[in-house]
C-alpha cells in the first residue's frame, strides 16, 4: 500500500502560506466580490432534457425533463478517454417579475452557453447567440408578465459548427449547456446599457498613469425606454481603499430614445498608490453614476475597483511593471473540473487563484478561451496580472485545405468574439495583453496572414492602450511579427528530446521575431503522480502510458533556468497548473493532459509544482520529491529536496545524519549514492529560514527483488 508522510510542521507552514492568502482572497462565496450587473442569479429551479424532440431542433421534448441548478453542462460527468457528448440540450424554468409598468425595464444576462444558444421568453425567439464563451444580454420588458407566469426556454447545442471557433485543438471541446451563471436585471426606463455585446455599458481605460499622476477615461453608453428621451447627469466618484473621496467628474447627456448616448469624460489624482501586481493589489474604488439631469435621483449606478498601473516591454531588458523590471512568473489554466466540467463555482475559480498565489506565480494565461468574470475580479485583488484570449487555433490551415475557403460567418465569428472580449472584460486591472490565436499553422495563400492582420487591428482599435499578442509555435516570419508582443509555446524535453534546448530555442525565435524579445507562453512535460522513475536522461513516449513524475520535474529544472536567465525573455507560463480533461489516451489516466502541476481533482501538488514555490513564494518551503515513489528495488537512490531555506539542509536516514547542503542558484538541494535499508525507511530534511525551523519527512520501503 503506497502511504504519503508529511510531518505536522510542514503542514502547519502550508497552513499559514493559505492563510496568508485569503486574507486577500477568502475562499468563502460570501466574500467573493459581486460583479456590477449581478441581479439576481437564477441558480435552482431549472429542468432539463437532452436532445431535442422528433419535430426538430425549434421544439422541446416533452418527457425526460430532470431537475438541474445552472451552472450546468451535460458534459460534467464525462469518462475517462471518452469523447464528449455533443449535440443538443433543453432548459427551462419560470422567471418571477415585478410590475414593469413604472417604466422598468428587465434583462437577461448569459456569462456564457456552449455552443449556440437559442432564448426562447413567454414563447417569443429572443436570439441566438453563437459563441461558447463570452456573455449575451437580451431585453425582455415587452415580453414580461408580472409574477411568475414567465417562462424562459433555452436551446443550447455544443455540436461541431464550420462557422464558430474553435474548431478543434489543444484537447478543447466546447462543454453543452448554460456553465456559466444567468441573472435577471431590473433597471429604470433610463440606464447604462447592456445591450452593447455584452458588455458593461460602462468602459474603463487608464489613459495615463505615472508615479505623479493617473488619469482614467470613463466611457459609459446610456439608453432609455422613455419615448421623448431623457435629460442626465453621469457622475463619477474616485475613492481609496479606506472610502477617502478623491476626485470626482460629471457631465450631462441628452438621451434620444432608440439612440443611445455615449459619454466620454476623465477623472485624475495626483500622487496615485499603485497596483504592483502581488507585492500590492492596491485598489481604488471608481463610483460610476447616471442621474436625472432635472432632479438628481439616482436612475443606475456601477462601481469598479480600479488599480492604477501601466506596462512596458523592452526587446533587451524585459517585461517593467510601474517602471520597475517585473519577470512574468506564470502559468495556463483550463476552466474544467472532474464531475463538474465547465459548470464551476464562484469558489472553484477562487481555489484556483488561490493555488496560483500559494507558488508564487504573478500572471496568468487563461488559455485558450476567455473565462469567467469572477476569475479575472479576483486576479485584480491578488494582483495576478492576466493573458486574456480568444479560442481561435491551429486548426484553422488544416480545416480550410479540406472544406475549402472559410465561410464569411468564420471570419465575422472570429472578430465578433474579439470584441467581446476586450468590451466585457476591458475594466479589469489585472488583463495586461489580448491574445488573437494559438499555434496557428502558417499558409502559402496569404489568407491567413490578412487575417491576422485584421484581428491585431480589431483588437488595437477596440483597446489601443493594451498590445495584442499571438502564441506561435512555428518559427515563421508571419506569425512571430503578426502581434505587438512576441510570444513562443516550446517543449525541449517533451515533444523534443533536448532537455536543454530552450535557451537556443529562444534565441532562435527572438531572430525570427527581429529581436523583439519574447515570452514563453507554453512549456512543461506530462507527469502520473501514480508512476515514478529515477535516472532517466529521455523523455519516455509523449502518447504512450508511461509519464513518471520525476521526469516533468527534470524538464522544469531544466527549462526554467534559461527564461529567468535571459533578459530578452520577458518570462514563462507553465503548461499548465492543473491537469485537463482532453481527448488524448496517454499517461496514467485516459482522457487528461496531465501537464499540471496539479492533478485534475486539486488534491495533489506534484514535485514540480514545489520547484517553483521553492524558487517564486516567498513563504518558507522544504520538500522532498519522489514522495510518493513509496515503494522502491534499488538500495541505492538519490534525494533531492526544493528548499528557499536560508542556509544548509540536513539529510536524516533512520535516525542518521547522511550529511548537509546547501542548496543551489535553483533552490535544490541532491544527496546522490543514498542507500536504504530493507522495510522502511525514514527520510527527513530539517533547516531554517531565518528564524523558522523548516521539516519534512517521508517513508520509503525498499522491497525484496522478486525473480
Amino acid at each position: 500500500m503506497k502511504r504519503y508522510y508529511r510531518h505536522s510542521a510542514t503542514i502547519l507552514l502550508f497552513a499559514a502560506t493559505v492563510a496568508g492568502i485569503l486574507t486577500f482572497l477568502p475562499s468563502a462565496q460570501a466574500a467573493i466580490p459581486l460583479l456590477p450587473l449581478e441581479g439576481t442569479r437564477l441558480t435552482d429551479g431549472w429542468l432539463f432534457v437532452k436532445g431535442d424532440s422528433k419535430a426538430g431542433e425549434n421544439t422541446p421534448p416533452k418527457t425526460g425533463w430532470i431537475s438541474v441548478s445552472v451552472p450546468h453542462t451535460w458534459n460534467a460527468d464525462r469518462k475517462p478517454g471518452k469523447e464528449f457528448q455533443r449535440g443538443s440540450g433543453w432548459y427551462k424554468r419560470t422567471v418571477d417579475l415585478p410590475d414593469l409598468s413604472n417604466g422598468q425595464r428587465a434583462y437577461l444576462r448569459f456569462e456564457a452557453v456552449g455552443t449556440i444558444a437559442d432564448v426562447y421568453f413567454n414563447g417569443r425567439h429572443l436570439g441566438r447567440h453563437a459563441d461558447a464563451f463570452n456573455a449575451f444580454t437580451f431585453e425582455i420588458t415587452p415580453y414580461a408578465r408580472p409574477g411568475k407566469a414567465n417562462e424562459l426556454v433555452v436551446r443550447a447545442d455544443n455540436s461541431f459548427f464550420p462557422e464558430i471557433i474553435p474548431l478543434q485543438g489543444a484537447g478543447v471541446s466546447v462543454n453543452g449547456g448554460i456553465y456559466r451563471p444567468v441573472h435577471l436585471i431590473i433597471k429604470p426606463a433610463t440606464s447604462f446599457s447592456l445591450l452593447d455585446h455584452g458588455s458593461y455599458g460602462v468602459a474603463i481605460d487608464q489613459v495615463s498613469v505615472t508615479e505623479q499622476r493617473a488619469t482614467l477615461r470613463i466611457t459609459t453608453t446610456v439608453d432609455t425606454g422613455v419615448s421623448g428621451g431623457a435629460r442626465t447627469k453621469v457622475a463619477l466618484s474616485l475613492k481609496d481603499a479606506s472610502g477617502k473621496l478623491l476626485a470626482t467628474a460629471s457631465s450631462d447627456a441628452q438621451v434620444r430614445h432608440g439612440a443611445p448616448a455615449i459619454v466620454a469624460q476623465e477623472i485624475s489624482v495626483d500622487n496615485p498608490r499603485l497596483w504592483q501586481g502581488i507585492d500590492d493589489p492596491y485598489l481604488h474604488t471608481l463610483l460610476v453614476e447616471l442621474r436625472d439631469a432635472a432632479n438628481g435621483a439616482l436612475l443606475d449606478s456601477q462601481e469598479w475597483p480600479v488599480g492604477f498601473r501601466w506596462f512596458e516591454i523592452d526587446p533587451k531588458r524585459g517585461f517593467f511593471l510601474n517602471g520597475k523590471p517585473y519577470k512574468i512568473r506564470g502559468a495556463n489554466r483550463y476552466q474544467d473540473r472532474p464531475n463538474k466540467g465547465w459548470a464551476l463555482s464562484d469558489d472553484d475559480h477562487a481555489e484556483d487563484v488561490d493555488f496560483f498565489c500559494e507558488m508564487g506565480a504573478n500572471a496568468v494565461r487563461l488559455t485558450v478561451y476567455p473565462q469567467s468574470d469572477i476569475f479575472h475580479a479576483l486576479c485584480d485583488r491578488v494582483g495576478l496580472l492576466v493573458w486574456a484570449e480568444i479560442p481561435f487555433m491551429k486548426t484553422y490551415i488544416p480545416f480550410m485545405k479540406t472544406h475549402g475557403d472559410p465561410h464569411p460567418q468564420f471570419l465575422e465569428n472570429t472578430r465578433l468574439q474579439l470584441v467581446k472580449l476586450i468590451r466585457q472584460r476591458r475594466n479589469f486591472t489585472s488583463i495586461f495583453t489580448w491574445c488573437i490565436g494559438n499555434e496557428i499553422r502558417s499558409d502559402t495563400t496569404g489568407q491567413l496572414s490578412t487575417m491576422l492582420a485584421n484581428l491585431h487591428e480589431l483588437a488595437r482599435a477596440e483597446d489601443p492602450l493594451r498590445p495584442t499578442v499571438l502564441a506561435t509555435n512555428k518559427r515563421n516570419a508571419t506569425l512571430c511579427n503578426a502581434t505587438d508582443l512576441h510570444a513562443i509555446n516550446a517543449y525541449p524535453g517533451w515533444y523534443t528530446d533536448d532537455i536543454d534546448a530552450m535557451a537556443k530555442i529562444m534565441a532562435d525565435y527572438n531572430r525570427t521575431g527581429k529581436g523583439r524579445g519574447l515570452v514563453v507562453s507554453e512549456y512543461g512535460a506530462g507527469a502520473s503522480i501514480e508512476q515514478h522513475e529515477l535516472g532517466m536522461t529521455r523523455p519516455p513516449a509523449t502518447k504512450g502510458r508511461w509519464h513518471p513524475e520525476e521526469w516533468q520535474s527534470l524538464v522544469h529544472e531544466r527549462n526554467y533556468p534559461a527564461i529567468a536567465e535571459t533578459d530578452y525573455c520577458w518570462g514563462g507560463f507553465i503548461w499548465l497548473m492543473f491537469d485537463h480533461a482532453s481527448n488524448r489516451v496517454e499517461g496514467y489516466t485516459p482522457g487528461l493532459n496531465n501537464k499540471g502541476l496539479v492533478t485534475y481533482d486539486r488534491k495533489t501538488r506534484k514535485d514540480a509544482f514545489y520547484f517553483y514555490k521553492a524558487n517564486w513564494s516567498k513563504e518558507p518551503v522544504l520538500y522532498i520529491t519522489s514522495h510518493r515513489f513509496t515503494e522502491r528495488k534499488d538500495p541505492v537512490t538519490e534525494v533531492k529536496v526544493y528548499t528557499n531555506a536560508t542556509g544548509e539542509v540536513t539529510l536524516t536516514v533512520n535516525g542518521h545524519v547522511i550529511g548537509t547542503a546547501k542548496p543551489n542558484a535553483w533552490h535544490i538541494c541532491l544527496w546522490e549514492n543514498v542507500t536504504l535499508r530493507p522495510g522502511k525507511n525514514e527520510i527527513t530534511v530539517t533547516a531554517r529560514r531565518d528564524s523558522q525551523e523548516l521539516r519534512d519527512t517521508c517513508v520509503w520501503t525498499l522491497v525484496p527483488n522478486s525473480k
